[in-house]
């Protein structure tokens, strides 16, 4: 049998046998074969440990995810604040980095929002002193049943019988609306208590911000001893490309944010001013900042943006319509 593989290999062409790709793929499967080779029982014991708990910290965090959003608002914070926290500790002590760093972030946005606030709470009020009042309800009902009354006996006496059978369904599902809004208020209240959660959890942020970017770098040591030999530097390479292309995700969807909200709202004061209608449409920084945020949503962001402009300015004339969507 050795005689014919050898007397086999003879025959094959000198540059299929010495071939580079082979010899390199064949060295890489036997260097494979030494590393797992390698693997001790107590190294897989840990890595099987390692796994069963970052699946269980997963689930948890599943589980938890709508009281954890503060804190993961604060991770994307901390994640975008530590390059200038790593610079700036080549010049200063950690501690006074991430002090100087949470207090420019945290003073630019009390300004933002301080400016922001006032003006947004206006533009909401004015979209509920929009809405249509009692007595305008009971109007459009008059100017409907004087409209019925113009029509045909026979067109009458079908909207009279469509009325009739909703206002006995209506009727009959009473007891059902009246468990609806039961559920409702129980889900109300359950939402306020989550609010307060909420916004105690966002309280606590701060502190857990200066303590994720003060201890940040004692993480990796810690995080490297629990890696098998095998697996450190395949896990760190892997972690850095990761690291690179969320980075880059991250800034570039924030930075398209502002973009888009800074557009959206230079248009539409353009588009205001090109109307010469200021008191019909005051929502421009409601709208931009809306634009803003949906632009953060990978793919429907974008188209789920537009769509309250487009409401807005179909309110006013197709001609504003038209021009926001060729916005």
């Amino acid at each position: 049998m050795a005689e014919n593989t050898s007397s086999s290999l003879e025959n094959l062409p000198e540059q299929v046998v010495h071939d580079p790709v082979i010899e390199h793929a064949g060295q890489a499967w036997q260097a494979a074969g030494r590393r797992v080779r390698s693997v001790t029982p107590s190294s897989l014991m840990r890595l099987v440990l390692v796994t069963g708990a970052l699946i269980g910290i997963g689930w948890l965090i599943w589980a938890t995810r709508i009281s954890l959003i503060p804190f993961i608002v604060g991770g994307i914070i901390a994640y975008v604040a530590l390059p200038v926290v790593n610079w700036l500790d080549r010049v200063m002590p950690r501690i006074v980095a991430v002090l100087l760093t949470l207090g420019l972030f945290l003073g630019a946005l009390g300004l933002f929002l301080s400016m922001l606030i006032p003006v947004l709470i206006d533009q909401v009020y004015f979209v509920y002193s929009s809405l249509p009042t009692i007595t305008d309800v009971q109007t459009y009902q008059e100017q409907i049943d004087d409209y019925i009354v113009t029509l045909p006996e026979p067109v009458q006496d079908v909207i009279n019988n469509a009325y009739d059978r909703m206002t006995t369904r209506v009727r009959d599902n009473m007891d059902d609306y009246v468990n609806e809004l039961i559920n409702l208020t129980i889900t109300t209240l359950l939402a306020l208590f989550n609010t307060v959660s909420f916004i105690l959890g966002f309280l606590v942020v701060p502190a857990w911000l200066l303590t994720v970017l003060t201890e940040g770098r004692k993480a990796s040591p810690a995080i490297d001893r629990l890696l098998p030999d095998w697996l450190r530097l395949d896990f760190w390479a892997v972690l850095r490309i990761v690291d690179r292309a969320f980075g880059r995700f991250i800034r570039g969807q924030l930075l398209m944010g502002i973009v888009t909200a800074l557009l959206v709202y230079g248009g539409l004061e353009f588009l205001v001013r090109l109307l010469a209608r200021p008191g019909n449409l005051r929502l421009q920084l409601l709208l931009a900042i809306t634009a803003g945020l949906t632009q953060l949503i990978p793919s429907i962001g974008p188209f789920l943006g537009v769509i309250p402009a487009v409401i807005i300015a179909y309110s006013i004339s197709w001609q504003a319509t038209i021009l926001v969507i060729i916005m």
